[in-house]
């Protein structure tokens, strides 16, 4: 059966008669942050609070090193000064800055001076009252000035008082580091910490590798406006959720008796859990059936409804796995890319749909899943791929890069239903791509990178309906090769992105111009972030694809039912077309 999304791939084109539009991007403000290291600093997210201002998410890098303990911001040293690693690796501390949207001021910081954070497993959603949740993946350094095998993680509040993790009984301890766990804080508007949480997993001692030190992978938060929290991601011994009764619910895994402990192996079960608004156990969903692997990699809260996307690999083609009696049709050869929505009420599950995954031309095929995003009753999700995806039970792909180079893809779909609508991958990209999110206007303004040093960071125009690109620009280039985005944000107009790169200096777009962004030495990574105006100008005439002649109805001016190739003005989803 064809679907309407199929117009990607062999469709129509034709000239509409409304004029087309030209993205122009008018830099409001951007910041740059650096740590005093060779690994390290790295862009995570940016959220809008309730107040109307934002909180920026990075993490940067520390040691011991005269001058490499403290944060460098805008290219000037500060005062906030990071963990005291002493080894020959770094510390990964967490920065947390509030930030005004109309001049980028920062109002006030919150940072980790103790501890070490998994920037990939450290997230925070803003909640109702003018705070947030912030969830980070933490470890104490052993080779650390003041290490302490009870201590977890020290966060230092925006009135500058030390917030600690610690425990009455020792952390497991291993050659570098201790196990690793999951810290929920909850702040409060002014940037102090009302409460926190903590989500301790066994540590396996049985390995043939090693002792397993990071047993959960908390990838994804949400928050509701009753200020409920959603997390997920993968676990794989067992994993300790606290419980208002002070009692602990466990989630025990269940496909890893094999695992030799290794990090690096793709292996364990997926969760996905709701606490109460003050970060207590309420409701889990797991998975039913054998697997090899599955993952929750995103989560997003819209009026009642959680909306989720992961990924699974089945042990044997014959094995059946489910979420609340919905079934994963994963692949026992690939990786598999699902998604699905479910009740938050009860924490029931509506839908569950599955993309056939298509090989790349080794034979294999990797997904990277990094965001999902609701707006207008459509789902938009964006990654990256080395491989294609097909129709569930077909083998044809409607989105493949044609490459075993990861390369970034947009889809969409309806959110009541989960049917995919359209779709677009960045094939034309010339190295590793991916794509970190969306703005969503008259048109789709997807966010993302080629490692092309040349090109770097990119917005690339989508049509609306089909997703058909339209035009990419480079907003931040000329600083190394850019290969990692913050999970952005969209302000009305107003679009608040992040990269990565390494360099003095940072050239961004303004405009029709561009502009140097000071960053700091050329030897360490460093972050920047900016502030964009999104606004379209008109340039002649829309060069659009259309819908093919098994899927669109086309009408002629007075109203008659014609084929959509016809020649003259059609009449499609109400919009006006000229095929000569």
């Amino acid at each position: 059966m064809k679907r309407k999304f199929t117009i990607l791939v062999g469709a129509l084109l034709a000239l509409s008669i409304s004029a087309s539009a030209q993205l122009a991007a008018t830099l409001n403000w951007a910041h740059s942050v650096q740590g005093q290291t060779t690994s390290g600093n790295s862009p995570i997210s940016i959220n809008k609070l309730a107040d109307g201002n934002y909180i920026v998410f990075s993490e940067w890098g520390s040691k011991s090193d005269a001058g490499a303990e403290y944060l460098h911001f805008d290219n000037a040293a500060t005062s906030f000064k990071g963990g005291e690693y002493t080894g020959n690796s770094y510390c990964a501390n967490a920065l947390i800055q509030k930030t005004s949207p109309a001049d980028g001021s920062i109002l006030w910081t919150v940072y980790s001076n103790y501890g070490y954070i998994n920037s990939g497993s450290s997230h925070v959603s803003p909640t109702a009252d003018g705070g947030f949740v912030a969830t980070f993946e933490a470890r104490a350094l052993v080779p650390a000035k003041d290490f302490n095998n009870k201590k977890l993680l020290s966060v230092v509040q925006a009135d500058g008082n030390n917030y600690d993790i610690a425990f009455d009984t020792e952390l497991y301890v291993g050659s570098s580091n201790t196990e690793a766990a999951n810290v929920i804080l909850k702040f409060d508007a002014n940037g102090s910490i009302e409460w926190s949480r903590v989500l301790r997993s066994k540590v396996l001692t049985d390995r043939t590798n090693s002792p397993s030190l990071t047993n959960t992978s908390l990838n994804t938060l949400a928050t509701d406006e009753d200020g409920n929290i959603y997390i997920a991601g993968n676990y794989r011994s067992e994993l300790y959720i606290p419980k208002a009764d002070n009692t602990t619910e466990t989630l025990v895994c269940g496909n890893t008796a094999e695992w030799s402990g290794d990090i690096q192996t793709a292996t364990g079960e997926l969760f996905i859990v709701k606490l109460n608004k003050n970060g207590f156990f309420e409701k889990s969903l797991l998975t039913s059936g054998k697997s090899e692997l599955s993952y929750i990699d995103n989560i997003t809260y819209a009026s009642g409804k959680i909306y989720f996307s992961g990924r699974a690999k089945k042990t044997a083609d014959a094995d059946v796995l489910s979420i609340d009696g919905k079934t994963i049709n994963a692949s026992a050869s690939l990786q598999t890319m699902f998604y699905g929505a479910a009740s938050t009420a009860d924490m029931t599950v509506d839908y569950i749909k599955t993309l056939a995954s298509v090989a790349n031309s080794k034979g294999s095929m990797v997904i990277q899943n990094k965001n999902i995003k609701i707006a207008d009753g459509k789902l938009y999700f964006t990654g990256s791929v080395n491989g294609g995806f097909a129709e569930e039970g077909n083998t044809e792909a409607f989105v493949s890069s044609n490459s075993t180079m990861l390369k970034g893809f947009v889809l969409k779909a309806d959110a009541t239903t989960g049917d995919i609508e359209a779709s677009y991958c960045f094939a034309d990209s010339k190295s590793v791509s991916a794509y970190y999110g969306t703005w969503i206007g008259d048109k789709i303004v997807a966010t993302g990178f080629d490692m092309n040093a040349a090109v770097g960071h990119v917005f690339t125009v989508l049509n609306k309906e089909t997703l058909a690109k339209e035009e990419t620009i480079s907003v931040c280039n000329a600083f190394g090769s850019v290969a990692m985005i913050a999970t952005p944000l969209q302000d009305g107009n107003t679009f608040v992105v992040g990269n990565r790169g390494k360099g003095e200096t940072a050239t961004i777009l303004n405009g029709s111009e561009t502009s140097p962004l000071a960053v700091g030495s050329k030897t360490y990574w460093g972050v920047v972030y900016m502030s964009y105006a999104l606004d379209f100008g008109t340039t002649g005439i829309e060069k659009t694809a259309v819908a093919d002649t098994e899927s669109a109805k086309a009408y002629n001016i007075v109203g008659q039912r014609v084929n959509p190739a016809s020649k003259g003005i059609t009449i499609i989803n109400g919009r006006k077309y000229l095929n000569k």
